[in-house]
C-alpha cells in the first residue's frame, strides 16, 4: 500500500443481551453408523435439557458430525514418545472404536440492565448449565488399564494446548448483535479518522492529499472500555476462539463479543491510502 496512508478505528460498546454456550459432544461406536446413532441420541437429550434450562429453541444447534482428530501438538508428542520408546502399547485384541464429535451451540437471552445485574444473571445461568449433567462426553464400558493409560495421556494433552480453551469444556461468551446502521455509521467515522490521520502525515511531509489509491479495513469483536487490560488475554483465548469456530455466512462477524458479563466491544478499522498531489 503506497502513498500517504492513514488509519482510523471506532469501537462500539454495548451491554450484552445474549449468553452463548459452546462445547464439543462426543460418542463412540464399533463403526461410524453406531457412533453416529449414539451421537444423535446425545444431541436429542442435550436439546431437551437445554430447552428446559431456558435456551432459545432456535439457538440450539449442532455442527455436522466429524471423526475425532489428533491435533498437531498431540501428533508431535506421540512421535517423540515413539522415538524414545515410551509410546503406549495397544491392548491385545482391542476392538476398533470410532469416535465422532459435533459442536453444540446454544443461547440464552439476558435481561440485566447493567454490569451488576448481568453478573448475577449470568452466574446463575452458568451454574444451572454446569449442574445439568449434559450428556456431552464419551460414555461406554469401563476402560481397560491400557485404555486408561491412553485416556490419561490424552487428557494431559488436552489440558496443555497452548492456552487455548479445551473444546470439551463449556465455553461461555456474551454477545450483542451490531445493526447494519450502527456499523455503517461507525465505518464512516473510522474513515474520517483515517483521512485526518493521512492529512497530518501529508502536512508533516509538506504535500497535499490527492485521489484515493486504496481503501480497506476490518471489523471484529474487541475488548470494551476498562476491560481492555483486564480481559485482553481472556478475550483472545476464549471469545475469539468461539468467533473463529462460528459458521458465519457473512464476510465479517457482526457481533460484539466478550468473555465476561458487562460491556462488550466491536471495533471497525479503516485503512486508506492517498496519492500525493504533484
Amino acid at each position: 500500500m503506497s502513498g500517504v496512508v492513514g488509519t482510523g478505528s471506532v469501537t462500539l460498546e454495548r451491554e450484552p443481551n445474549v449468553m452463548r454456550l459452546q462445547l464439543m459432544v462426543e460418542a463412540e461406536g464399533k463403526d461410524v453408523k453406531e457412533a453416529l446413532a449414539k451421537l444423535k441420541e446425545k444431541e436429542a437429550a442435550d436439546r431437551e435439557q437445554l430447552q428446559k434450562l431456558g435456551a432459545a429453541r432456535e439457538s440450539v444447534k449442532f455442527s455436522d458430525a466429524q471423526p475425532e482428530e489428533i491435533n498437531s501438538q498431540q501428533q508431535m508428542q506421540r512421535m517423540i514418545q515413539m522415538r524414545m520408546g515410551n509410546a503406549p502399547k495397544p491392548a491385545k485384541n482391542q476392538p476398533v472404536v470410532v469416535t465422532l464429535s459435533t459442536t453444540l451451540k446454544a443461547e440464552w437471552p439476558l435481561t440485566g440492565k447493567d454490569g451488576d445485574e448481568l453478573l448475577v444473571e449470568a452466574q446463575d445461568l452458568e451454574d444451572k448449565i454446569k449442574a445439568a449433567d449434559l450428556p456431552v462426553k464419551k460414555a461406554g464400558k469401563p476402560l481397560t488399564p491400557e485404555q486408561e493409560e491412553v485416556a490419561e495421556e490424552n487428557q494431559g494433552m488436552n489440558n496443555n494446548n497452548d492456552g487455548q480453551p479445551n473444546p470439551r469444556d463449556p465455553a461461555f461468551t456474551f454477545v450483542c448483535k451490531i445493526s447494519d446502521e450502527d456499523r455503517a455509521a461507525a465505518r464512516a467515522e473510522a474513515y474520517k479518522k483515517a483521512r485526518d490521520d493521512a492529512q497530518r502525515l501529508a502536512k508533516a511531509a509538506n504535500v497535499e492529499l490527492g485521489s484515493i489509491r486504496f481503501i480497506g479495513g476490518s471489523a471484529a469483536p474487541a475488548p470494551a472500555g476498562d476491560r481492555m487490560d483486564t480481559y485482553a488475554a481472556a478475550f483472545q483465548q476464549q471469545a475469539m476462539f468461539n468467533v473463529m469456530t462460528q459458521q458465519q455466512g457473512a464476510d465479517e462477524v457482526q457481533e460484539a463479543v466478550g468473555p465476561q458479563p458487562g460491556k462488550v466491544g466491536y471495533r471497525i478499522t479503516v485503512n486508506v491510502s492517498f496519492a500525493p498531489k504533484e
